[in-house]
């Protein structure tokens, strides 16, 4: 009987968490305003980073993290020092939980990201749609080192250029990489 009573607790408990993860996918496409719903990186993305002349032991924060993919593969990569930061609360828990089952040693805020400071990282990652990259574009240059690079994955800035773009040979994923200039500040 005890086995059973426990067995029920579990099956209830797992469902409780995949409902709530379902909801926290389904509710994040319709965030108003400059929020930015949840997407995962994608794979085709990560495999063009592989390419990038990442120096190890320097500090990259993945602005808007969701699900900490990114950093995951940028810790087993590149032996990166690594943060995250998203305002998603369920994210947060949801994969602060996950890292841990996985070992990772990301370590992600539930904060705005605007209230880190940026001046700190070697390297800012982000992989936001084009009205949140507008949106963040004129502060996020104004508070990187000149030395920083922004990785941005699939989409462009609007205002400032490129100095590189890696795609794969169809052009279809495309990694765009920024530095901070006298143009862009």
């Amino acid at each position: 009987m005890y086995k059973e009573i426990l067995l029920l607790i579990i099956v209830f408990v797992f469902v409780a968490l995949v409902l709530w993860y379902n909801a926290y996918m389904i509710m994040s496409f319709f965030v108003p305003g400059k929020k930015a719903p949840f997407v995962s990186s994608f794979d085709s993305d990560l495999k063009l980073i592989k390419w990038l002349d990442l120096h190890r032991w320097k500090k990259i924060v993945d602005l808007g993290c969701g699900s900490a993919k990114a950093l995951r593969f940028f810790e087993s990569e590149f032996d990166l020092l690594w943060d995250g930061y998203d305002i998603n609360f369920f994210a947060i828990v949801w994969w602060w939980f996950w890292n841990k089952i996985k070992k990772s040693k990301v370590d992600l805020y539930w904060k705005n990201f605007f209230e880190a400071d940026l001046k700190k990282y070697d390297y800012v990652y982000l992989f936001l749609l084009p009205k949140q990259l507008v949106y963040i574009e004129s502060r996020l240059f104004k508070n990187i080192t000149n030395e920083c690079i922004v990785i941005s994955a699939s989409f462009e800035f609007k205002k400032n250029k490129p100095y590189k773009i890696v795609s794969n040979q169809n052009w279809r994923w495309r990694i765009y990489l920024y530095r901070r200039s006298k143009e862009n500040i």
